[in-house]
């Protein structure tokens, strides 16, 4: 029973190094296809685990790639994931190249950390397939304080100023019940809380250009912000007077969110993948954070 529990454990943990590579190939050519101008016009579709079968033999296509050129015309391309420590083989070889041909692929892409000798002097012999080595140990120097944050926990005072009618000076305006006051922002008629949420914004990010937030420990930060905010002729509007400009003062929390890499895959030639853990918000919601890069060739 023992040794069948860690059997069933070292299953799962190799299954999910292999999916984890997977995930990482399908994000880069994902980017690939959706930068190239040209593939505007075209359908891209990615099936993972996909499973073909040819004569009563099974075979399992770990990312099957099909790009819809339109007209009836469409390529399709696979692509196999080893991610093992030791070497890929000659054998493993022999198989892709028979899937390369049960799938009708134009190319076969078979990516791993290292081929055997034998294996890269098998692939030569099938120009469909492309051998493409992966390095999950890159330097992470290029973003050493990556971090996220949300803010939350916001309060906002507001004093606006009417110009006059000669468009030079400044009159404080008579109190108005802005709940029920028309306003229009740039000929739009917006409620009072897009006008809040407007901003709210505006002030947030005004306060935190400067703030080196990447340099916080992982917590909740109270700021309190003061500005101005200045207005053109008629860009204002609140139940018809013209607004010169507005005093703005926000209170705010602002949530530091740090999470460690989990995973990082570099494609020869293709691009990299670096994927963080699980960010919590504290809304309670969950966050999953990739970043891809494509290689200049591509």
């Amino acid at each position: 029973m023992c040794y069948r529990g860690a059997k069933s454990i070292m299953e799962s943990s190799s299954q999910a190094k292999g999916n984890s590579l997977e995930d990482a190939v399908e994000l880069i050519e994902q980017s690939i296809f959706h930068v190239n101008p040209a593939f505007k016009e075209c359908t891209l579709t990615i099936n993972k685990k996909k499973t073909l079968m040819a004569d009563g033999v099974r075979h399992e296509i770990d990312l099957y790639v099909e790009i819809d050129l339109g007209n009836g015309y469409t390529s399709t391309f696979i692509f196999e994931c080893k991610n093992w420590e030791e070497s890929v083989g000659k054998n493993e070889i022999l198989e892709f190249s028979e899937k390369i041909k049960v799938a009708k692929a134009q190319k076969g892409f078979f990516i791993a950390k290292s081929f055997g000798v034998y294996a890269k002097a098998q692939a030569r012999k099938d120009n469909r397939i492309e051998l493409l080595e992966v390095d999950d140990n890159f330097s992470l120097d290029v973003f050493p304080d990556f971090h996220a944050y949300s803010t939350q926990g916001v309060n906002t005072e507001i004093e606006m100023h009417q110009r006059d009618e000669a468009g030079a000076g400044k009159i404080k305006m008579e109190p108005i019940d802005v709940d029920s006051a028309k306003i229009e922002l740039r000929g739009k008629v917006i409620s009072r809380n897009q006008l809040l949420e407007w901003i709210q914004d505006v002030a947030i990010q005004d306060r935190l250009k400067n703030e080196a937030t990447d340099k916080l420990n992982s917590g909740t930060y109270r700021y309190t912000h003061e500005m101005e905010l200045k207005f053109e002729d008629k860009e204002l509007l609140c139940n018809g007077l013209d607004i010169a400009n507005m005093k703005v003062k926000v209170e705010f929390d602002v949530s530091i969110m740090r999470t460690p890499v989990v995973s990082r895959f570099d494609v020869r030639t293709r691009g990299r993948v670096i994927r963080f853990g699980t960010m919590v918000l504290p809304s309670g919601s969950k966050l999953d954070i990739s970043m891809s890069h494509i290689h200049p060739k591509q």
